[in-house]
């Protein structure tokens, strides 16, 4: 049987109280963690594969982003503007997408403690040298 917990908080100045299930907190967690995952995986993994078909028409590139969304009159537009059409940026914005989803998919999967990343990272003399590293870890 699933646990049953209260929670009393503040919404914008008026108290709320409503119960919820820890059970179903948890799949939808593992839910969530999987869509994003995949989202932010296909992504990247399309701008790769674009990007690697030697074709260069199809490169795929960051420089409309960059040039076109941010609005007339922010600080930081030249800043982005410069960006635009780096191959570096666009090999980062590729490669960090797919990245970041691949972790986000074997994360749900319980990477950390069922696959024994956390062990390995918690005995590197880094993490041994820094304990507050450990709260990172959990």
């Amino acid at each position: 049987m699933a646990t049953t917990e209260t929670l009393e908080t503040e919404i914008w100045g008026r108290p709320v109280t409503f119960d919820y299930s820890e059970h179903w907190v948890g799949y939808s967690l593992f839910l969530l963690r999987i869509v994003m995952g995949w989202t932010l995986f296909q992504g990247g993994v399309t701008k790769l594969v674009t990007y690697l078909d030697a074709n260069p028409e199809n490169n795929w590139t960051a420089a409309g982003f960059l040039m076109n969304a941010v609005p007339e009159g922010n600080p930081l537009m030249g800043f982005w503007g410069s960006m635009a059409g780096n191959p570096l940026i666009d090999q980062l914005n590729m490669w960090g997408l797919t990245l970041t989803g691949l972790a986000l998919i074997l994360g749900a999967f319980g990477a950390g403690r069922i696959l024994g990343l956390d062990a390995y990272l918690e005995d590197l003399e880094v993490v041994q040298s820094n304990p507050w590293l450990r709260y990172l870890l959990g």
